[in-house]
């Protein structure tokens, strides 16, 4: 968390599970209010001055039932267009939009490398 006064450059996780008919987001809900986002927190390598989130693709091949907020937040997975009308915030809405735009085979190849 930054100091009081300071910014700092946040990232983010966009953890995608792959289905048969294509991909499913896993969101987690916000501890103040609810919303469904994805997660996020802050780098460990110094402060940057706060003006986006970086935000990085992640192949999930299994839930925990046990994970350390649980008792904090909710987790549920969603398809991609489903998730764009749950989340709060509208870049994410969009970027969500623009993966379930993509045909499921140019995501997989793009997420293999």
């Amino acid at each position: 968390m930054p100091k009081s006064g300071k910014s700092i450059q946040q990232v983010a996780a966009l953890p995608l599970v792959a289905t048969s008919s294509g991909f499913e987001v896993v969101l987690i809900t916000s501890r103040n209010d609810g919303r469904w986002l994805i997660p996020k927190g802050w780098p460990e390598d110094g402060e940057r001055v706060h003006s986006n989130v970086s935000v990085f693709l992640l192949v999930v091949r299994e839930l925990q039932k046990n994970w350390p907020e649980r008792g904090d937040r909710k987790r549920r997975r969603f398809s991609l267009a489903k998730a764009a009308r749950r989340v709060g915030g509208k870049d994410l809405a969009r970027l969500l939009r623009e993966l379930d735009g993509k045909r499921a085979d140019d995501l997989k190849a793009a997420l293999k490398g």
